[in-house]
């Protein structure tokens, strides 16, 4: 784990090794991957709820998103002329960038702005990596991200549909907590 810490902070140095170095024991991965899950489903947690299912939800789609984001990039950049690349430990260090964001759920009104250049940042950070480790143009990783959005949103609303399925979700709650939450007026 103080390999991918070590890795993170170069990262927001914009400093990257080839991507062979960022390979990383499964359970590092599974742990960073549970600990961004974990926020992101707090996060999620005025749509979805708070309870098992909704934290099952967002760990699961934590997970999905790594996984189809790592496969994705490395074929879409392979495609480009890109080497074959592993890119599973790059993404999962990357997402794990995401953790200071669990301050934002506590004083959302003092760190909104602060939280959404962050994430802009996160982005900023695998775009510039995923340049350097492959040699192709942020064009080429740009189409990866469409191709790589395109899919999440299918496989994403798979997933969401599995667990309404399986009574963990409730779609029909979901949307009604969207519609108030659109309807209500913002100070």
């Amino acid at each position: 784990m103080y390999n991918l810490f070590l890795d993170a902070l170069a990262a927001l140095r914009l400093r990257f090794h080839p991507a062979a170095h960022y390979r990383y024991n499964p359970a590092v991965i599974i742990g960073a991957l549970l600990v961004v899950g974990a926020i992101n489903a707090a996060a999620m947690a005025p749509l979805f709820g708070s309870h098992t299912g909704a934290l099952a939800f967002g760990v699961a789609l934590t997970i999905l998103k790594w996984a189809v984001l790592s496969t994705i990039m490395a074929k879409v950049l392979h495609y480009y002329g890109a080497p074959k690349m592993q890119l599973y430990g790059f993404i999962a260090m990357t997402e794990l960038l995401a953790a200071p964001l669990i301050a934002m759920l506590y004083w959302p009104q003092h760190l909104g702005l602060v939280g959404t250049l962050w994430q802009a940042w996160i982005f900023v950070v695998q775009i510039i990596g995923l340049t350097r480790l492959s040699g192709q143009s942020g064009l080429k990783v740009l189409l990866g991200y469409l191709a790589y959005f395109i899919i999440l949103m299918l496989a994403g609303s798979l997933l969401l549909m599995i667990f309404n399925a399986m009574g963990w979700l409730d779609i029909q709650a979901l949307a009604a907590e969207m519609q108030k939450i659109t309807q209500t007026p913002q100070p």
